[in-house]
């Protein structure tokens, strides 16, 4: 009897220890994001991307561990509208048809200001005001890419013959090549190739951008508190996040 009262104790003292062990355990939050390109991904473990899932693990103070998870845009369609514990950086309200913020949840703090830029090369450089400053010109997009009043401006007549290719990268190349005379790319990603060496020197980024935006975060399942760690997260070290972010502009 005194046996099996034993064996019943250390049992009831093991499950009590495994519950308050899965209890201090930290909650996985998936980063889901189809922005693959750099500088939010450079390589594998390296980019912004992976900066801010170290941002946010120091933080965290074991409650939560942020994964990077890369997936495609038609991917993180489908997981937006589920229920598991993730997020969504680099993101915008608009961008998901949501300008009113009323049918996902937006964190407040932005991660980047960012935009999409105007390249040409220096020697013919485009000195972008709106569509009509592209007239005469071939102009390079993206399969897939609508462009806001560059494609109304084509629709309407205008003298811009548009040219799609895969990446950034493959209408870099086309650039340069002198095989398309502008194109149109995120600011950031801009910076950071013009950044990586003397390939794209020749490379004029236009000072007036196609359109500016601040890069935030989407958060599933509209999970409250996951919301108000990453908006404290992000307001009470902006620096410190702003030091990450450097790395990388």
């Amino acid at each position: 009897m005194r046996s099996l009262f034993l064996s019943c104790l250390i049992l009831c003292a093991a499950l009590l220890f495994h519950s308050n062990a899965k209890a201090n355990e930290a909650q996985v939050v998936k980063l889901y994001t189809y922005h693959t390109h750099p500088p939010f991904i450079v390589s594998d473990k390296k980019g912004l991307t992976y900066e801010l899932a170290d941002f946010l693990n120091q933080r965290a103070n074991g409650k939560y561990k942020f994964v990077v998870s890369p997936s495609s845009r038609p991917r993180v369609n489908k997981v937006i509208t589920g229920k598991s514990l993730a997020i969504v950086p680099w993101v915008n309200p608009p961008w998901f048809k949501d300008k009113e913020e009323t049918k996902y949840l937006w964190t407040a703090e932005p991660l980047l200001s960012d935009g999409n830029s105007i390249l040409s090369l220096k020697s013919k450089a485009v000195d972008y005001k709106d569509a009509q400053s592209l007239n005469g010109m071939i102009f390079g997009g993206l399969h897939g890419h609508r462009y806001s009043g560059i494609d109304d401006h084509i629709a309407q007549g205008g003298n811009i013959r548009r040219v799609d290719g895969d990446n950034h990268i493959d209408n870099l190349e086309k650039l340069i090549n002198g095989d398309i005379d502008c194109m149109l790319m995120p600011t950031s990603s801009a910076h950071y190739e013009k950044a990586q060496g003397d390939r794209y020197k020749d490379v004029f980024i236009a000072p007036n951008k196609h359109s500016s935006f601040n890069r935030r975060i989407l958060v599933i399942n509209h999970n409250q508190d996951l919301k108000s760690f990453l908006d404290q997260a992000l307001a009470n070290d902006r620096k410190g996040w702003e030091q990450h972010t450097r790395l990388y502009q």
